[in-house]
């Protein structure tokens, strides 16, 4: 009887996952700051990863009060973007 350590990793049924790739609010607010703005799609191709995980950092950052969200719109298709918040609207916990 083989198990799956015997069969290797080019069995057709194993899972090929892309590497993790780690990004931290910091650098998006760092990329930002020379930016000015960019939308959801330019911040999830900068740094390679996926437009979920992008969102997910970017509105922890709107939460912080350090960034700020233009609302996009479905039709025609115009994608959320954000910017850099102020100081003086920065949220104040």
């Amino acid at each position: 009887m083989t198990s799956d350590r015997d069969i290797g990793s080019d069995a057709p049924w194993s899972i090929r996952r892309k590497p993790v790739v780690k990004v931290e609010q910091s650098e998006i607010l760092a990329w930002l700051k020379e930016r000015r703005s960019a939308t959801l799609p330019e911040i999830a191709e900068h740094f390679d990863v996926s437009e979920a995980s992008a969102r997910r950092k970017a509105e922890g950052l709107v939460y912080q009060g350090k960034l700020l969200v233009q609302a996009g719109r479905q039709a025609p298709a115009i994608p959320r973007r954000y910017e850099l918040a102020s100081p003086k609207t920065s949220r104040q916990d």
